[in-house]
């Protein structure tokens, strides 16, 4: 990757954050001196990597995240040959599934781009805060569960006869793909083709996102719509 990339990523992310260059370094817990040279001259690497995705992430500024994801990947060589293009990672965008959805990202973009009410677009964007920062923490779950599947030499995956790292290797783009699949509550079978896994794979995968703290979100929705059905049943039967 580039380093004019890297550095101009660091000025977009302080720009975006409306922070000097001294609040950013305090923010960072680092020099003023060793900001202007991520900005300038010398890019940041390593650990400050994901320090800096962290940040962009928490903030809503994904572009700036997926740049030093894909740093910090290609530091450490973690995209396998198959992933070898210029950015690889990006972080999760969501296509629209039917009609209803398709008309409200329409409206939400119509409100954006020529409404003449910029409350209206404050009051729609602080209700999507929380959501926009509820993906965010699952994306940043995801990526550290693969992270760590791919570098630790002895994560054997419960069930299984091989490690993770026998299967991928250190394609960490697939691994991190698949388990984003497997958190979305994609169907086995679909995933186990798709990445010529067996399907024994994918259920001892959703074991571990499931040990590690990572909802499966279709099963949680379709719980909670069942839990409420069932409430609301108890309460027409409390009536009678």
């Amino acid at each position: 990757m580039p380093r004019n990339e890297i550095t101009a990523a660091v000025r977009s992310l302080r720009s975006r954050l409306g922070d000097t260059q001294q609040r950013f370094a305090n923010r960072m817990g680092m020099a003023i001196s060793t900001v202007v040279r991520y900005e300038l001259s010398r890019p940041p690497r390593g650990r400050v990597l994901r320090d800096l995705e962290n940040l962009a992430v928490n903030n809503g500024c994904f572009s700036e995240a997926a740049i030093f994801r894909n740093a910090f990947y290609e530091e450490f060589q973690l995209c396998g040959p198959e992933s070898a293009s210029q950015n690889p990672f990006q972080y999760l965008r969501l296509a629209p599934r039917n009609d209803r959805e398709e008309e409200l990202i329409q409206a939400l973009l119509w409100t954006a781009r020529y409404s003449e009410s910029g409350t209206a677009l404050q009051n729609i964007e602080k209700h999507l805060k929380s959501y926009s920062l509820e993906k965010a923490k699952f994306e940043a779950a995801i990526n550290d569960a693969a992270l760590e599947l791919t570098i630790v030499d002895d994560c054997v995956v419960p069930g299984l006869p091989l490690t993770v790292r026998d299967r991928f290797g250190k394609d960490l783009l697939s691994l991190r793909t698949l388990l984003q699949g497997i958190g979305l509550g994609e169907s086995d079978t679909g995933l186990a083709s798709s990445f010529q896994v067996p399907i024994s794979m994918i259920k001892a995968l959703k074991k571990v996102l499931s040990d590690v703290g990572i909802p499966i979100i279709n099963t949680v929705q379709q719980a909670e719509t069942k839990k409420k059905h069932h409430q609301k049943h108890q309460e027409r039967r409390d009536r009678k």
